[in-house]
């Protein structure tokens, strides 16, 4: 008899200072309800079953805000939690708020404001996005993928590495040229306490060197490694070592082409000189009478804390008798222009006037076996 009259009651209320709750066995959506008494906008938590998905929802509502969960069962494939209303999701610990979800879905750790997708703020020096990996000394990422929707691509990607002897080693990724490459693995720079490492052709082991910065180019590489380029003029300076077969020497490349090479045994600096590259060549007239113009000075460089002496010519003056060896340029900083000087060009001056000299010499010792004669 118990059973049976169980089973008839439809509803069943109960009332405490105004709040009253309500078992509806008999109501499929709402069995179990927490309502304010005499409103219908008041708080309330339902705890309902839908016979067509199988979730039990909890909802917890009011005029201006709304917490909802919609948890799905063994069976199920969807679990949401969130609020209905435009108003932010708050997350709490030890009263106080942890994690912050505005209404246009960015999401703020240790800030109530988050102005971007992702932010994370903190009031002390331990600010600390964690990316770990439970395997050993294995790589953990960062990927940065665009164009999702349609497939995506991973343009960029950062990546921890393991250098040896407990050493951690961070790698910069690219995915390349073509959409071969949308998801490729092209090294462009390594960094491994304090020093960098630009370029994938680096040998295994070798990174993190003895130098603060190190450009490894690999062999199949059509790009020059080293560039100074000023956006003014578009003028770009190009530095690189040449291969084994040039035994290493450094060269110099300007936009118009070769300029110069560093030996590597030496470190001699030897200019272009090369027929082919030259162009109305014609022979220096006789030039004694000039060189004897020249005033060779010796002089201290003002503004250098150095009292050495050296030795040379005023560029001013060379300029009126061999304007060839002086260039007029410009401080970028203090917009002052200056004149420097081609101190190796003077030597071609020099060995010419030797020539001019040992002309002379040989037309007098001439005269002089005539006059023995």
């Amino acid at each position: 008899m118990k059973k049976i009259l169980f089973f008839i009651i439809i509803s069943l209320s109960f009332y405490c200072n105004g709040q009253s709750i309500t078992l509806s066995p008999g109501n499929p959506s709402y069995p179990f309800t927490i309502k304010s008494s005499g409103t219908t906008t008041g708080y309330y938590g339902d705890i309902s079953t839908s016979a067509a998905s199988g979730f039990q929802d909890f909802y917890v509502s009011g005029t201006s805000s709304s917490l909802g969960t919609n948890v799905g069962n063994i069976f199920g494939s969807n679990s949401r939690f969130g609020l209905n209303s435009a108003t932010s999701l708050i997350l709490r610990t030890t009263s106080a708020d942890r994690m912050t979800i505005l209404s246009n879905g960015n999401i703020g750790i240790g800030t109530g404001t988050p102005s971007s997708r992702f932010e994370i703020s903190q009031a002390t020096n331990d600010t600390d996005l964690r990316i770990s990996a439970d395997c050993g000394f294995c790589s953990t990422r960062l990927s940065f993928i665009s164009d999702k929707a349609t497939g995506g691509w991973r343009p960029a990607y950062i990546a921890s590495g393991d250098n040896g002897s407990f050493t951690g080693r961070l790698d910069f990724f690219t995915n390349g040229t073509g959409g071969a490459n949308q998801y490729g693995n092209t090294l462009g720079m390594s960094l491994v306490n304090k020093r960098v490492t630009i370029g994938s052709g680096f040998v295994t082991g070798t990174l993190g060197g003895s130098s603060t910065l190190e450009l490894h180019p690999n062999s199949s590489d059509s790009f020059f490694p080293f560039r100074i380029f000023n956006h003014t003029n578009s003028k770009n300076w190009f530095f690189y070592v040449l291969s084994d077969s040039f035994n290493g020497d450094m060269q110099l490349y300007t936009n118009d082409g070769t300029r110069g090479v560093f030996n590597s045994a030496s470190g001699v600096y030897s200019s272009l000189s090369d027929r082919n590259f030259k162009q109305n060549i014609s022979s220096l007239n006789p030039i004694i009478d000039k060189v004897m113009a020249l005033k060779a000075t010796t002089y201290e460089f003002s503004g250098v804390n150095n009292s050495k002496k050296s030795i040379g010519f005023i560029a001013q003056e060379v300029e009126g008798v061999f304007p060839e060896f002086v260039f007029k340029s410009k401080d970028e900083h203090s917009g002052k222009e200056f004149y420097t000087m081609d101190y190796a060009g003077m030597s071609v001056i020099a060995l010419k006037a030797i020539q001019e000299q040992q002309v002379m010499i040989k037309a007098l010792q001439a005269e002089i076996l005539k006059l023995k004669r």
